[in-house]
């Protein structure tokens, strides 16, 4: 086996600065959003040294607290998100007032500015529903997904069925329905152009391929929240196209579980081909049927606390299976017995009346993720995601039978461990270490792989029968280091509020050369003409 190692340096002290808070976004974890605004009195000047405190379920320890500047600004950033925050503002001398409802999503950064008046402490003025509708600080193309709206939507179970939802992000291929694309992906069209996606996982990226999409078969149940950004990426992305950032749930202080599951019968569904379509010349016996044992879902998960205010779990595990039959795919030939220009006899492989063939797939996962919240100013977080994908036809087609096909066992494993810290009220330095890599085997049809039914091509039709040629193993690693520090001054300066921010991101890629396996039918192939050799 050769191994290509490389270590890809995307971004080298790469330095942005940003103008009128735009850089807000990216002074904090990709995966984490933020809150900002001014707090004046009645007047419209500034209140300078208030108080501002953000409570939250999504925080999991109590609260998290700040001071406005001298021109009464102030930033809440590196929030845990998805999450519903509860915002008071606290100064001497005036009435204390509440923020309630203020929802930030993954990357999104609410402004919300406070007008205190002048009272006692005690005294509370609340509003109710303050959340922003529009992010005001990034300048991002952004769309972020949901674990709620995606459970009420009627798309596939594979990650992948996000992205049409992206404005401006199509997929190549036939649209997914009842996830009849299960255990397939297609390439992420940005905009009409196939660019290389940078898919992210928990701060990882996905993306082994270098191309329009991966080899990671994820499902969506695990995740709480998705941000799709299509333009004005940082320099931390470092190619043009789609970036995800995709969450796990997490934990809190509170219990909570979520579990589910859905059916389908074969005897649920009807037949959809018509008389005309039945009959000679067309013979066309089915289209795509669900087949015994049907197709099924189900997943759970549970998270909670270990300790209170510290360390919190989350765990999940999920299935996802689906037989069916595919329009043109066969599991053998029919009963009719043609003789070619040579003598050769054969039956017809691509007749209506062929018997159909199985097409089984399967997405295995299981998912863990630990927070664990050190002191005040340091977090720990660490994951880990382990699945399998399983296909029967690896390779088939209308021309390549069930027989000629290869099944597919691919194992994935995705790990990393995360540091999130702050160094007083002005730096801020997140860097995680981690893992995304998969195995995927191939092997023979039972029945094949056997000495004596080598493979074989017919130039004519294209139509290939006996065993399939090549088997083999291919290895994916990368090993991703992504650090930064970012720098957030005092007050504005230069004409507005700007961000440093300084980073590398390291990859160790390692690919393996296909790993043949020998089975007695050879690694060769005869093909004919017509018949002929």
């Amino acid at each position: 086996m050769r191994k290509v190692q490389a270590i890809l340096v995307r971004a080298i002290c790469a330095v942005m600065i940003s103008v009128a808070l735009q850089g807000l976004a990216a002074a904090q974890s990709a995966q984490n959003g933020g809150i900002n605004g001014k707090v004046t009195d009645t007047s419209g000047a500034g209140v300078v040294n208030a108080t501002v405190t953000a409570t939250s379920p999504a925080l999991q320890v109590p609260s998290v607290v700040t001071h406005t500047e001298s021109d009464g600004t102030y930033k809440l950033i590196n929030l845990p998100t998805p999450g519903v925050y509860r915002l008071q503002f606290e100064a001497q001398g005036f009435q204390t007032l509440v923020h309630d409802g203020v929802s930030v999503s993954v990357g999104f950064n609410a402004r919300i500015d406070a007008s205190m008046a002048i009272g006692s402490v005690t005294q509370t003025v609340e509003v109710t529903g303050a959340a922003a509708l529009v992010d005001t600080v990034s300048t991002v193309g952004q769309t972020t997904l949901t674990h709620e709206q995606i459970e009420t939507l009627p798309r596939g179970s594979d990650l992948q069925e996000w992205l049409p939802l992206v404005a401006g992000v199509s997929l190549a291929g036939k649209p997914d329905v009842g996830d009849s694309n299960l255990a397939s992906r297609s390439a992420a069209i940005t905009y009409g152009i196939p660019l290389e996606t940078t898919l992210g996982v928990e701060g990882l990226n996905t993306t082994t391929d270098h191309g329009g999409d991966t080899a990671v078969y994820l499902d969506s149940f695990a995740f709480q929240e998705t941000e799709f950004k299509t333009v004005g990426n940082n320099a931390d992305v470092a190619y043009a196209g789609l970036d995800q950032i995709a969450v796990l749930k997490s934990g809190s202080n509170e219990f909570h579980g979520e579990y589910r599951g859905a059916y389908e019968a074969p005897s649920f569904q009807s037949n959809n081909i018509s008389a005309v379509e039945a009959a000679p010349p067309n013979n066309l016996k089915f289209s795509n049927p669900i087949t015994s044992p049907g197709y099924y879902e189900y997943a759970g998960d549970l998270s909670g606390r270990i300790i209170r205010d510290k360390l919190w779990f989350f765990g999940g595990w999920s299935q996802l299976a689906l037989s069916q039959q595919s329009v043109g795919f066969h599991s053998g030939p029919d009963n009719t017995i043609s003789t070619s220009p040579y003598g050769l006899q054969y039956a017809c492989w691509t007749c209506g009346d062929a018997p159909a063939a199985e097409v089984a797939s399967r997405l295995y996962e299981g998912n863990g993720k630990l927070s664990y919240q050190m002191n005040k100013n340091i977090k720990l977080l660490g994951v880990y995601i382990k699945g399998e994908k399983f296909i029967n036809n690896n390779g088939g087609s209308s021309t390549v039978p069930l027989p000629v096909t290869r099944i597919e066992h691919q194992p994935l494993l995705i790990y990393n461990g995360e540091i999130q810290g702050t160094i007083g009220a002005r730096i801020l330095y997140d860097a995680l270490f981690g893992y995304t890599g998969y195995q995927t085997n191939y092997s023979p049809q039972p029945g094949t792989g056997i000495a004596g039914v080598p493979a074989e091509t017919e130039t004519t039709n294209k139509l290939e029968t006996g065993s399939y040629y090549n088997y083999y193993v291919h290895l994916e690693n990368r090993h991703e280091l992504p650090a930064s520090i970012s720098y957030i001054p005092a007050a504005p300066h230069l004409g507005g509020t700007h961000q440093l921010k300084l980073g590398i991101d390291l990859n160790w890629e390692g690919a393996g050369d296909p790993v043949p396996k020998e089975f007695a039918s050879g690694d060769y192939q005869l093909i004919f003409n017509n018949g002929a050799p």
